[in-house]
């Protein structure tokens, strides 16, 4: 299959203009980015190749816990030079290294190590990042994980590394849905190698939600109990931007692990799982007054179909999207 990003920004570098080549090579990546991650904004600086100074810089402003991440364009493939270049960029950045080429083949197996001593930063080439997924018009597990690797991927990876990847925590998915132990631990385990712990932790309460929404309990979810007992919002919307679950008991326990605070906190767009959600919500959350109101909701809460808002005791529903 021909990798449509990888191919675009090889023919932008065959621009004899150097200056209208980087102007290409940056607009490419940051169209794919934008695709792969929508509520993120990409900001182009005026530099391109520079040691110290991000090429673009990468940012959530709807999901504020969410750590900017500085974007380096490099022209070389050289591993020594881009790991040398990664270990004199802060960490506090979690800076990406987009070599715009291929990694060299010897490295190209799908198991390559994190970068010794970085926790935080991110080698990539133009093969890897056609290799994560956008969200086009039906957003899925394989694009949610080519997000999480946008907010928290470490260490190094090429085609074959992302595809594996990719390829093991989207099973884990399905697996975790079914109560399925080893798969699903295979993808903790590659969460914790290849992701920051912020994001590994996120994702890996993403996966007990699905374990627990299938049926199974979380004290035998097989992974560390850290942090995955209840769903965050980003977690939360991961599981509301994920396919279709038309499963009544699954979306029952859901709303059992979340709070109304977090679930207003959540930047959810109108997907079907949301609606599936707020049908469970409205009838386990109580209240002694329900509305059902017109028109578009407050600017302030999440743009969803059903938004629910508690005052005094009154449940405001807003079906107006």
């Amino acid at each position: 299959m021909v990798n449509i990003v990888e191919q675009s920004i090889s023919q932008a570098m065959d621009e004899p203009d150097d200056r209208m080549m980087f102007t290409r090579v940056k607009d490419i990546v940051a169209r794919h980015l934008r695709r792969m991650d929508p509520g993120a904004t990409v900001t182009k600086t005026e530099f391109f190749n520079h040691t110290h100074v991000p090429d673009m810089v990468l940012e959530w402003p709807g999901r504020p816990r969410t750590p900017r991440r500085f974007i380096y364009l490099r022209t070389t493939s050289d591993q020594r030079e881009l790991e040398d270049d990664l270990h004199r960029l802060p960490r506090a950045d979690r800076p990406v290294l987009l070599a715009l080429g291929q990694l060299p083949t010897a490295r190209q197996q799908g198991d390559l190590p994190p970068l010794p001593g970085s926790s935080t930063a991110l080698l990539l080439d133009a093969s890897a990042l056609g290799a994560l997924q956008p969200a086009d018009d039906a957003p899925g597990i394989p694009h949610l994980v080519s997000r999480s690797v946008l907010e928290g991927g470490r260490g190094t990876l090429d085609k074959a590394a992302t595809e594996k990847f990719l390829n093991t925590v989207v099973q884990g998915a399905e697996a975790a849905r079914a109560g399925e132990r080893v798969p699903t631990r295979d993808a903790v385990d590659a969460l914790t190698a290849r992701m920051t712990t912020d994001v590994a932790d996120r994702m890996s309460t993403f996966l007990a939600a699905l374990w627990q929404g299938g049926g199974s309990t979380l004290a035998s979810f097989p992974a560390p109990q850290r942090g995955v007992g209840h769903l965050d919002e980003t977690a939360l919307m991961y599981l509301l931007e994920s396919e279709d679950i038309a499963d009544a008991a699954f979306w029952d326990r859901v709303v059992r692990m979340i709070s109304l605070s977090i679930l207003l906190r959540t930047p959810a767009a109108g997907t079907g799982n949301l609606q599936h959600l707020m049908r469970e919500a409205i009838r386990l959350w109580t209240s002694r007054v329900c509305m059902i109101v017109p028109g578009a909701a407050d600017a302030d809460i999440s743009p969803w179909l059903g938004v629910l808002v508690f005052l005094s005791g009154v449940v405001l529903v807003s079906v107006s999207r």
